[in-house]
């Protein structure tokens, strides 16, 4: 029972250890729930649509994290998958250090052609597993300038 105890309190230690050190390298980090919101939430514009293909605006900011350091985070990515009419948001950060073009704004996040319709947004917190609703948006051509 004592080894097994040990072995488990090692692994939580190790992995607790990594996950600060990858932060303080400005390795790419998947943010998760509770530092999305600690750095003010995250939210969602409209759909909007350039050359036939939608994009989410995606309003998180990591501007707090360390400014005015080499550990300052920037928001590299975000990204998209849609699941029936669920747009399941992915965030990615890193340091100012290793992308000093990235800002502390998240960029829009492509969705590509999905039909018209309502969607619901949850942002995907990867190291749980686990969906966060962020909003809703509707696709519709019918509100997309020039039609």
């Amino acid at each position: 029972m004592k080894q097994k105890t040990f072995l488990i309190l090692t692994a939580f230690l190790f992995s607790s250890l990594f996950t600060l050190s990858a932060s303080a390298w400005g390795v790419v980090t998947k943010p998760n729930w509770k530092f999305v919101n600690s750095m003010g939430g995250i939210s969602v514009d409209e759909l909007e649509m350039i050359d036939g293909i939608y994009y989410l605006p995606v309003k998180m900011s990591v501007a707090s994290y360390k400014p005015g350091t080499k550990s300052e985070m920037v928001c590299t990515n975000t990204s998209t998958r849609v699941a029936g009419k669920m747009i399941w948001v992915y965030v990615r950060t890193d340091s100012r250090k290793n992308a000093p073009r990235a800002s502390a704004q998240c960029p829009k996040a492509k969705v590509g052609i999905i039909p018209d319709g309502k969607y619901r947004v949850l942002y995907v917190d990867e190291t749980k597993d686990e969906k966060y609703p962020i909003g809703e948006v509707e696709a519709s051509l019918a509100n997309v300038e020039g039609n």
